[in-house]
């Protein structure tokens, strides 16, 4: 009667971790079903880093001042654009909001289409976006 019991256990054991393991399974293969809209406008988008290049030249990292480190990238699902400030600006004067406009997908995906610019999206993840602009600015920006 007691190895029944042990091997009840181990059981009931073996099934929860199971059961773990396949929810957690199913939540991730839930998020790599996300439509490009649904990925970029789930979160609000950090300015990380900022590439210059000349002509086809390697990438070069400009350092940003600290006070650019907290702007964010805001797509709205109803299709607007802000970039905003975040908690730090060069000056306190300055505006808050850099830059409104609206976007929207260019032929497809991998062109994003604001109203002023049209950007390629090299990558685009639940938490990374990098965006090229005239193909000699380069934008790194992570989830919120």
């Amino acid at each position: 009667m007691n190895n029944s019991i042990h091997t009840y256990t181990a059981l009931t054991r073996l099934f929860l971790v199971i059961a773990v393991f396949s929810l957690s399974f199913s939540c991730n293969k839930k998020t790599d079903d996300l439509t490009p809209t649904e990925l970029l406008t789930r979160t609000n988008w950090v300015l990380y880093k900022y590439y210059e290049r000349t002509g086809t030249g390697p990438w070069v990292e400009d350092p940003l001042p600290s006070y650019k480190i907290d702007d964010l990238f805001i797509f709205r699902k109803n299709g607007t654009f802000e970039w905003n400030e975040g908690a730090t600006k060069a000056s306190p004067s300055d505006p808050q909001i850099i830059s409104s406009q609206n976007w929207q997908w260019s032929t497809n995906p991998k062109y994003l289409q604001l109203t002023n610019v049209l950007l390629e999206v090299e990558e685009l993840t639940m938490n990374s976006l990098i965006l090229i602009e005239d193909d000699d600015t380069r934008w790194r920006l992570v989830a919120q």
